[in-house]
């Protein structure tokens, strides 16, 4: 992955096309997608666990 700054300069200045933003939103957007995605797992795990160990 590129920092943004060394984008910026392959890109030639201010002019930073279009898809490159689409495609930053994109990654930007599954990231938090997955790292959500993974906080619900451990929670509905510790959930679980915990509702297990109350009903014994």
């Amino acid at each position: 992955m590129r920092t943004r700054s060394e984008q910026v300069e392959v890109c030639g200045g201010d002019d930073v096309p279009v898809s490159v933003l689409k495609q930053e939103g994109i990654l930007v957007a599954m990231r938090t997608m997955f790292t959500s995605y993974w906080l619900l797992i451990a929670g509905g795990v510790i959930i679980f666990v915990i509702v297990g160990l109350t009903q014994q």
